[in-house]
């Protein structure tokens, strides 16, 4: 997949070991890259907004990432998300199972 970053893949591998049913179901809309690309740059866009603010990276990383990599052991993903953007992705994922 083009256009994706480190955590783009993280995402994406993700999906896949711990969600293999909502990873292929997309994959097979024609919509997996768009979802994990929109779920990648809302997260860079939280870190780098929250390293902006003083916080070093993996504390950045570790508010973030419950908002971006869906749970493993629910089936429907909670909307926790403080903000628009990723509240709609979190939706989108939500509403496929």
């Amino acid at each position: 997949m083009k256009g994706l970053n480190s955590l783009g893949w993280q995402i994406h591998d993700h999906l896949k070991k711990y969600r293999p049913k909502m990873f292929q179901d997309l994959k097979a809309q024609g919509r997996l890259k768009q979802i994990v690309e929109t779920m990648q740059n809302q997260a860079s866009q939280d870190m780098a907004s929250l390293e902006a603010q003083g916080l070093y990276h993996h504390e950045a990383w570790e508010i973030v990432k419950d908002d971006v990599l869906p749970c493993r052991a629910r089936r429907t993903c909670r909307i926790r998300g403080r903000r628009g953007g990723l509240m709609t992705i979190r939706s989108e994922l939500a509403a496929c199972y």
